[in-house]
């Protein structure tokens, strides 16, 4: 009986750091937002789906320009500026788009392909206001007008902050 419990806990201690690895292999772990491995997977997801329809979708970068002061002031200052910006733009976004935090200060924001151009700067906009009192730079792409895969999208959004 006893060794049959052991076994168990042993399973159960797997179970659990494989859902841990899991974890932080997809998702950052001070915002919880999918990370920069999760974003891509997204991204290509976005292109196949964009290329079957023959539409086209928005990427927009977002860059925390005081990260970097705050983290020398403390760790946790750029930790709650991390959460903060991750809150804001969460809650400015629909609910068929996706944010992620691709760096310590840099966040993506992949928005759902069946936006069209002309209505693209509305979620901006909303994201550009709930962050009005945090100091960020913007940049935003299109699929495929400025970039034709995943790392291309990102690194041309990222590239223009």
């Amino acid at each position: 009986f006893l060794f049959n419990l052991k076994q168990r806990n042993i399973i159960k201690d797997y179970q659990n750091n494989d859902t841990s690895i899991v974890q932080n292999m997809l998702f950052d772990y001070i915002t919880d937002l999918p990370n920069k491995n999760n974003i891509e997977i997204i991204i290509t997801e976005h292109i196949n789906s964009a290329t079957r329809h023959n539409k086209s979708f928005y990427v927009l970068a977002i860059k925390a320009l005081d990260y970097y002061n705050l983290k020398k002031d403390s760790n946790e200052k750029s930790d709650k500026l991390s959460v903060g910006i991750a809150d804001a733009i969460l809650s400015s976004i629909r609910d068929e788009d996706t944010t992620a935090r691709v760096s310590e200060d840099e966040y993506i924001v992949v928005f759902n392909e069946y936006l069209e151009e002309k209505n693209h700067s509305i979620p901006i906009d909303r994201i550009k206001e709930s962050l009005k009192n945090i100091n960020v730079s913007y940049a935003t792409c299109s699929y495929p007008k400025d970039a034709d895969s995943t790392d291309s999208l990102i690194q041309s959004a990222l590239t223009k902050l």
